[in-house]
């Protein structure tokens, strides 16, 4: 692997930069210009001066194993990908099937609770004609004891 290369800031390039005074005696100044190089592991900085840099050369066969690992780890994730994707579609169809029954069962509930409604009215008007019939004949007749058991058959 290639040896990491640091940029150095504005601050950094101004520390390293020596203030001569423009007036008095010359002074002879010594500038130190070897490359130097840090390893990015230990953060060690190593003076290369004149010594020759050796580049890293990959053989054949490192760059066939290499290729086949990143093909190996782009295979994995493309199967991982595809898997969520079959896992979220059937996800999505158990949700829409859990819907439409939800959504069953609220019809015929509406279904049965109007029916059920229907049906109680009628009863209840049924019995309350009842009920009129019996206390009017009641009246007719002057029959107190009918008129007060027609009035009560009324009310359960």
């Amino acid at each position: 692997m290639p040896a990491e290369t640091t940029i150095q800031t504005q601050a950094e390039a101004d520390e390293k930069m020596v203030n001569l005074p423009s007036e008095g005696a010359g002074v002879e100044v010594e500038v130190k210009d070897t490359p130097t190089i840090v390893n990015s592991e230990t953060d060690e900085t190593i003076d290369v001066g004149e010594k020759p840099i050796k580049e890293a050369v990959a053989s054949e066969t490192e760059v066939e194993d290499y290729g086949k690992k990143v093909q190996s780890r782009i295979d994995k994730l493309t199967k991982k990908l595809r898997e969520s994707e079959r896992r979220e579609a059937a996800a999505i169809e158990y949700a829409q099937g859990v819907q439409g029954d939800a959504e069953k069962i609220r019809h015929r509930a509406r279904r049965l609770d109007a029916g059920y409604v229907g049906e109680f009215a009628t009863r209840v008007e049924a019995e309350t004609n009842e009920a009129k019939k019996a206390l009017k004949a009641a009246v007719e007749l002057g029959d107190s004891d009918a008129q007060v058991d027609a009035c009560g058959s009324g009310n359960q």
